[in-house]
């Protein structure tokens, strides 16, 4: 029983694990203009949104099993933020904002 039960935490690791990893892509929510462009390489994520004119780089702050969470200096318009990435069951990516914006907004992928 104690095997199975180890086994089991071992696989549902590997398994949130590889699941972050999984938010790469171009995303975009139906409430902005902007998309997000997430790639991931050698172990670390590099985020960029754009905008119009705009390109604002995300610095990752934090990576879980399950969620990553970023941070956005705008220096151009005074704009601070913190972004937790959190990939749903359905495939969309739940994005919670704190920071001169707070709110919940659900990024659909797109095909690049």
């Amino acid at each position: 029983m104690k095997n199975s039960l180890l086994l089991f935490l071992v696989l549902f690791s590997l398994t949130a694990k590889s699941q972050v990893k999984n938010i790469k892509g171009l995303w975009k929510t139906s409430n902005s203009n902007y998309t997000t462009l997430i790639s991931y390489k050698l172990g670390k994520f590099k985020f960029t949104t754009k905008g119009g004119e705009s390109k604002i780089k995300q610095i990752v702050v934090n990576k879980g099993d399950d969620f990553v969470t970023t941070r956005i200096d705008n220096l151009s318009n005074g704009n601070k933020r913190i972004y937790k990435y959190v990939l749903l069951s359905n495939g969309n990516l739940q994005v919670t904002s704190i920071g001169d914006f707070k709110g919940i907004l659900i990024f659909e992928k797109q095909n690049e």
